[in-house]
């Protein structure tokens, strides 16, 4: 049975938590009035070229304060408060503020206490399904006036969202969803009669990428992969992930999904930070670390190792200079210890002499790098060598010397 508000005694408690609060809020270093943000409603933008997509580097200042980060999870009967708050008197206050929506027996309240001064002001985050915008004013003007910025997430009951839709609208996935919509993944999850389950990395997942990584991703074919990674067939919960144990994604590989020692809700090496947020089609969560397959993983590496030192040949011929032993014996050892994938190496020559001729040693080349790879240890059978010649310059408009030496290349392709 729920609490009357209107009791004297009731009134007092909420006022009386709710100054409390605003008088710890004042009082914590750095707090300043705060206005409400709201995130219902938001629409996509225009697909952005994938070059403006790239991850910027993280800032070389970065900010002494910080918002801690609270969530309530609305429903009609029930709240579950959960997060981080800086003090005391604002959980309470926010415990209060929940109890006057659903009454104090039906507040969960998980929210913990972090007394961290490089934490300022708390950042909340409605979730859950709501009737109709009278319920949203009712629960926003509860949790206003308590000093947190809002941002609210609550979603009509008639509202019929996608996951594409709901990646959109939340904004620590603005990169992931930029990425989307540079592939065609997003018209699949924007499918409302299908059913999926989103793993999606927040921004600050693909800020850490290495530059190798980065580059990688501006191939749209191997961006592809690495959404399509992120993704399972299935609607599944976060309750459902803790006893699931290997999920087979869409890019057709495996992820290891379940609970760590610790309870942490884990996906590979990432950490599940945000949960089920639902769609007509599926449910996103948000993830911390961004997952690459294996295969794409090991061609990454094989191709930063040759990218930073090239395969040298003598002139005109398909020789392996001495100096190149080491490059390819690394690259040897990787694919002998990940020997997932079909491997094409592929052999490209500057656009000196005869187009003909250039091709025919590309190819040359490229065989005797598979030769050399075989020689130590490498499955011939995962192995192919195509010579491309001239015909995919890597700087188009040779004019030096460095031009003409970052078109003689050896590169890896791994199928996946």
């Amino acid at each position: 049975m729920r609490s009357d508000w209107r009791e004297p005694f009731f009134i007092v408690f909420v006022i009386l938590a709710v100054v409390i609060g605003l008088l710890a809020w004042v009082r914590h270093p750095g707090n300043e009035a705060t206005g409400a943000t709201y995130a219902a409603g938001a629409t996509s933008s225009a697909p952005v070229p994938t070059s403006q997509l790239l991850p910027t580097p993280m800032p070389t200042a970065v900010p002494d304060l910080t918002p801690s980060e609270a969530l309530l999870t609305y429903a009609p009967d029930a709240i579950v408060l959960s997060g981080v708050v800086p003090v005391q008197p604002v959980a309470d206050a926010l415990v209060a503020a929940a109890a006057v929506l659903v009454g104090r027996e039906a507040v969960d309240d998980q929210l913990q206490v972090v007394e961290d001064p490089e934490l300022t002001g708390t950042r909340l985050t409605l979730e859950g399904r709501i009737a109709d915008e009278v319920e949203r004013t009712r629960i926003v003007a509860a949790v206003t006036g308590i000093g947190v910025q809002i941002n609210d997430r609550l979603v009509l009951d008639s509202e019929v969202r996608t996951v594409a839709d709901v990646i959109a609208a939340t904004p620590e996935l603005s990169q992931f969803d930029g990425f989307l919509r540079a592939s065609t993944l997003v018209d699949l999850l924007g499918d409302p009669e299908g059913s999926f389950t989103v793993f999606a990395p927040s921004d600050g997942a693909f800020t850490v990428l290495d530059t190798p990584t980065i580059n990688a991703l501006s191939d749209l074919e191997l961006l592809a992969e690495v959404l399509r990674f992120h993704v399972v067939e299935g609607a599944r919960s976060a309750a459902e992930l803790e006893g699931a144990d290997v999920l087979a994604t869409l890019q057709g590989g495996t992820l290891t999904v379940g609970v760590d020692v610790e309870g942490t809700l884990k996906v590979g090496d990432a950490t599940v930070v945000v949960r089920d947020l639902d769609a007509v089609n599926g449910v996103v969560h948000v993830i911390d670390v961004v997952q690459i397959p294996a295969t794409v993983a090991t061609e990454i590496e094989l191709n930063r190792l040759v990218e930073l030192d090239p395969v040298q040949f003598s002139p005109g011929s398909a020789t392996i200079l001495q100096a190149s032993i080491p490059i390819l014996e690394q690259a040897a050892a990787i694919l002998v210890a990940n020997p997932s994938g079909a491997v094409e190496i592929q052999g490209h020559t500057d656009t000196d002499g005869d187009e003909a001729l250039n091709l025919e040693l590309s190819q040359k080349r490229a065989d005797a790098v598979l030769s050399f790879l075989v020689d130590h240890g490498v499955d011939p059978g995962r192995l192919t060598a195509i010579g491309f010649g001239e015909t995919q310059l890597k700087v188009p408009d040779e004019k030096t010397s460095a031009d003409k030496a970052a078109n003689r290349r050896i590169e890896f392709r791994v199928a996946r």
